[in-house]
Order: C-alpha cells, then sequence, then structure tokens
C-alpha cells in the first residue's frame, strides 16, 4: 500500500486543493477505518492538521499535532503509538469542538 497513493485515493477524502494542498483530509466518521488500514499497513502517523469544512469547503484552522518517531522502539510499538496518539487526538478535538472538522494525516511507512 503506497501512502500517498491509499490517502488520495481512499473514498472518503476532501480535497484540500481549494487552499494549495496536495494531501487529502478526512472527517472524523472516516479517521477510524482509515487509521485501522494505516495500522494495519506498518505505516507511523507523524501527525497531522485540522480544518474546519464551512459550506462544504476546507479551512484552515492552525490547529495541528505531531508524533515523535522514536526510531529505538520496535517498529510495531512504535506504529501502535502513533495511531494512538493520533486517535486520542481526533477524538479529543471532535468532542470539543463537534463534527464539522477535517483531519489530514502525515504518514511513513515502517519495516518491520
Amino acid at each position: 500500500m503506497d501512502d500517498i497513493i491509499f490517502l488520495t485515493n481512499h473514498p472518503g477524502r476532501v480535497s484540500l486543493s481549494s487552499l494549495g494542498i496536495g494531501d487529502p483530509a478526512f472527517a472524523y466518521a472516516d479517521i477510524k477505518n482509515i487509521l485501522q488500514e494505516l495500522s494495519a499497513g506498518n505505516y507511523v502517523i507523524l501527525g497531522g492538521d485540522v480544518y474546519r469544512c464551512q459550506n462544504g469547503q476546507p479551512e484552515i484552522t492552525g490547529d495541528s499535532w505531531y508524533y515523535e518517531h522514536n526510531h529505538l522502539l520496535l517498529a510495531k510499538n512504535d506504529v501502535s503509538n502513533s495511531i494512538a496518539a493520533a486517535l486520542s487526538y481526533i477524538e479529543n478535538y471532535h468532542k470539543l469542538n463537534g463534527a464539522e472538522y477535517l483531519y489530514s494525516l502525515i504518514v511513513k511507512k515502517t519495516h518491520l
């Protein structure tokens, strides 16, 4: 699974091209499945950005998170930790701010 192709071709993607951004974003409703697929493909989630969907158009919020990739951890543990960190941030953001937000992901393939 190629990270760029997987994310840009995912059916739940929302284009950020109107903002000059080539990567897609995803609604909260899709993010858990995407994270599960990335975990199964051994991808570390290095972080991501949050966008507000206003009248069907994404807007930059300036909110983001990052995960400090730990090269000393076993790759499988690093993947699990990064997925947990991303999910925790997204779930908390959703709880505090509601469903009108989109999330983009920065991913890196690991080799087990």
